[in-house]
């Protein structure tokens, strides 16, 4: 359904921005985690700028070659990853996930391959540029919570992005994203399903598939075992606020969906959402595109100097 502009789903930037504010503020020679990012970056430039998501430096910036960075209604991925992993390791494994030869694997529509997006049509949707991440009082995280719904709905497709330890599937905010893009995925095919003609895909979007895509490199053993571990009651936070928000939101729409016998069964909802989560993330490892060797990533393109101005 169409969306304001004001709609978190519009705050997605390209790859080819990704790259370029990496490589302005050496991020990999830093080896700054996505926590420091917002600290150290993201805070005080909105700060200063008196904005409240960084994504709207870009939307108000002078230059349109920097405003043509946000997504503002074209096709994004959401891109889910943990905060205490370096940022340099989530764009090294969006950069491989996006090149040419990987897009042939799962670029497809209507059994046929799509031209491979170039990295200023590739958008991300990254919550560290498209939330306010100033605002952390409770209702602000709660009106993050409820729009992160529709951003999941939104999105071509959820992306992973797993370490070797899988330590995403340790976090309750990646597991909550996990489980929205299992109910998109099912969503999107039952809507298709029910469809006399493929039309979505005659349109040009992708294939339902299984949902979320996992990008990783080769899961050691703790990587593994997280993913036969996967507790959503004792997975972290950073705000504890947030579990109880997070937990209650997953346990009433698991409730919606019950029949009464499972809802006897579950008082709580949670099993039913545990369950649901796990077959997302079997169905993401099952369909998986994995990457093999070291990530190469991408050369940042040229683009205006950077950071934008307010």
């Amino acid at each position: 359904m169409p969306r304001s502009s004001e709609h978190l789903s519009n705050f997605g930037v390209s790859l080819a921005w990704l790259l370029r504010f990496a490589e302005e503020h050496q991020l990999r020679q830093r080896r700054l985690t996505t926590s420091q990012v917002v600290d150290e970056i993201v805070v005080p430039a909105t700060a200063a700028a008196g904005r409240r998501r960084y994504a709207e430096l870009l939307a108000a910036h002078r230059d349109p070659a920097q405003r043509s960075a946000l997504s503002a209604g074209r096709p994004f991925f959401l891109v889910s990853h943990a905060w205490a992993r370096p940022f340099a390791e989530t764009l090294d494994s969006l950069s491989q996930h996006f090149t040419p030869g990987e897009q042939r694997r799962w670029r497809r529509a209507d059994a046929a391959p799509l031209p491979a997006l170039a990295p200023a049509e590739a958008f991300l949707w990254l919550d560290v540029f498209a939330i306010d991440q100033q605002d952390r009082s409770p209702m602000q995280r709660a009106d993050d919570l409820a729009e992160l719904r529709e951003v999941a709905a939104d999105a071509e497709e959820t992306l992973l992005v797993l370490d070797a330890a899988a330590t995403p599937l340790t976090r309750l905010w990646c597991l909550y994203e996990a489980w929205l893009a299992g109910r998109a995925a099912a969503a999107a095919a039952n809507a298709a399903a029910a469809a006399a003609s493929a039309a979505a895909v005659s349109a040009g979007r992708l294939e339902p598939r299984a949902a979320p895509a996992l990008l990783e490199p080769a899961l050691g053993l703790g990587g593994a075992a997280a993913f036969i571990d996967v507790d959503l009651h004792r997975a972290a936070v950073s705000e504890e606020a947030d579990r109880g928000r997070i937990l209650a939101e997953l346990a009433s729409a698991s409730a919606a969906t019950a029949s009464a016998a499972s809802a006897a069964a579950d008082p709580g909802g949670l099993a039913a959402a545990g369950q649901q989560l796990r077959e997302a993330l079997v169905a993401g490892l099952v369909t998986q595109l994995s990457v093999t060797g070291p990530l190469t990533p991408l050369p940042p393109p040229p683009l205006p100097p950077y950071p934008p101005a307010a």
